[in-house]
């Protein structure tokens, strides 16, 4: 679940329980993402008519054997080492403009993991695709 507020993020934070029907998945991400993203301050009641959600319906992820393999433009990436561990959606690449090796410099340094951790054999890499959709603000301002 990814919120914007005016175009920027805004908080965003994932359920990927594939036991859990989605619903569930997708309520506990909405309220994660307004409340408990460790980057913004929770959500207050009076941002909410600012607030667009974007929701990503992910695939179950696969290892991704070697890492020349990842490609960009329509995957996401999964990055895990010991207890350090991040996800970049596929969308996140593409309104960057990032090739495969900047995205997985970035999804490293989100786990916090040095940049270039994604070369370390150790590291777990996995990839999915999603279907996003999203509602836009249609307020008449």
């Amino acid at each position: 679940m990814t919120l914007k507020k005016q175009g920027e993020l805004r908080g965003c934070i994932g359920k990927m329980d594939f036991e859990r029907p989605l619903w569930k998945n997708a309520l506990d991400a909405a309220v994660a993402s307004a409340l408990e993203d460790p980057r913004f301050s929770p959500v207050d009641p009076h941002e909410l008519d600012g607030i667009v959600i974007e929701i990503s319906i992910l695939n179950q992820p696969e290892d991704l054997p070697r890492p020349e393999m990842f490609d960009a433009r329509r995957q996401g990436i999964i990055v895990e080492k010991g207890w350090c561990h991040a996800l970049l959606l596929p969308k996140v690449a593409q309104e960057q403009g990032w090739d495969a090796t900047r995205t997985l410099e970035m999804v490293c340094s989100k786990a916090g993991l040095p940049a270039d951790a994604w070369r370390d054999p150790a590291v777990r890499l996995q990839v999915f695709t999603a279907f996003e959709f999203g509602a836009a603000d249609s307020r008449d301002d």
